[in-house]
């Protein structure tokens, strides 16, 4: 897997990309041989486009700073399409299933909210509900935690990655 960094939203889309399915379903995941070492390594190359700290997407929302929260619906596309090629240890197929679905949600919510000088409205309820998935996703990384903790998977600080989610409490 290689990572390749989003090119430059100098104008907001047309309309807003669409997945490619509506959501995941446990077939679209490809269940292999993987270890969860490996899996692990994998998620985080996926997760490598949010590495770091960025502005929260509502603040984004409600300053108008709509192109910015395009390049962020963007990154969540970008993760969400890596992780549903991830090749996923059996024993963590589910919890794979809920991470990719959480990010194409993410990603469809804040090509929303980036739309919102054309209907603020569904922008703002899509800000609503992208911190309740957001809260979800958090919970997400909770059991995948959880997993790596239950399989003995242990991971060098090199491996490990730093980005922030903002939810709501």
């Amino acid at each position: 897997l290689v990572y390749k960094a989003p090119e430059k939203v100098t104008a907001l889309p047309a309309q807003a990309p669409k997945s490619k399915f509506k959501a995941f379903v446990l077939a679209d995941i490809t269940t292999g041989t993987s270890t969860p070492k490996s899996y692990g390594l994998d998620v985080k190359h996926a997760l490598a486009p949010l590495e770091g700290q960025r502005e929260n997407e509502l603040e984004l929302l409600l300053k108008g700073k709509f192109k910015e929260l395009a390049i962020v619906a963007e990154k969540y596309r970008e993760v969400e399409n890596v992780l549903s090629t991830i090749s996923v240890p059996g024993e963590a197929h589910e919890i794979h299933l809920e991470l990719v679905n959480a990010f194409q949600k993410l990603a469809d919510l804040s090509y929303t909210m980036a739309r919102a000088n054309e209907n603020p409205i569904e922008a703002l309820t899509a800000g609503q509900k992208f911190e309740k998935t957001g809260a979800g996703l958090e919970k997400t990384f909770q059991d995948i935690n959880a997993y790596f903790t239950k399989s003995g998977t242990t991971f060098e600080t090199k491996d490990k990655i730093n980005f922030t989610l903002y939810v709501s409490q």
